[in-house]
């Protein structure tokens, strides 16, 4: 005997096909991710393996930048930007800058939600393989791994908010770009 009530359909499992019941559960599905842009340098080395004598000043930033390619899909760029300093003369050791892209459908998203879904869950889902792309490259190159810290999406995308409402009652106009960038503190 089953639960169900009589003539309704039982529900699927994680099988379940792309069309059916489970996937309209799911408000974003994630339709490719890549690399496009990168870029590492590194102008203290190799001076700065041996004078480095403790982990290098690491200051990172991060931008989003959301495109619509077409109704209801979008492309969602995550930036970071990261320059390693030796610490006791405030040489660069190495620089790295990434865009790591995504494409993004948005599935019965509500209007007013587009822009926070875009601006604070799609670059969460995108984080997790930006940061060990650079941790490997800069372990890769020599230097200690450049472990970025999570990054609060939800509190840039609020600071983002407030930074444009500033504007609009005639405050200081905000930085290129339409997303919710910003420095991270130095490491």
């Amino acid at each position: 005997m089953s639960d169900t009530e009589a003539g309704a359909p039982e529900a699927e499992g994680p099988e379940a096909s792309e069309t059916g019941p489970a996937a309209d559960q799911f408000p974003i599905t994630v339709n490719a991710q890549y690399v496009k842009d990168f870029s590492f340098e590194a102008p203290g080395l190799p001076k700065a393996l041996t004078e480095l004598t403790q982990p290098p000043g690491v200051d990172v930033k991060v931008d989003i930048k959301i495109r619509r390619l077409e109704d209801p899909t979008w492309d969602v760029e995550l930036h970071i930007g990261g320059v390693a300093k030796n610490r006791s003369n405030d040489e660069v050791i190495f620089v790295v800058e990434l865009v790591y892209s995504g494409i993004f459908t948005l599935n019965a998203v509500p209007e007013h939600a587009v822009r926070p879904v875009l601006l604070i869950e799609c670059p969460r889902l995108l984080f997790p393989f930006a940061r060990g792309l650079i941790a490997t490259v800069t372990r890769e190159a020599g230097v200690p791994p450049m472990l970025i810290n999570p990054v609060d999406f939800h509190d840039l995308y609020r600071r983002h908010i407030e930074q444009r409402r500033d504007e609009a009652e005639g405050g200081e106009p905000a930085a290129s770009g339409n997303g919710a960038g910003s420095e991270l503190p130095s490491a």
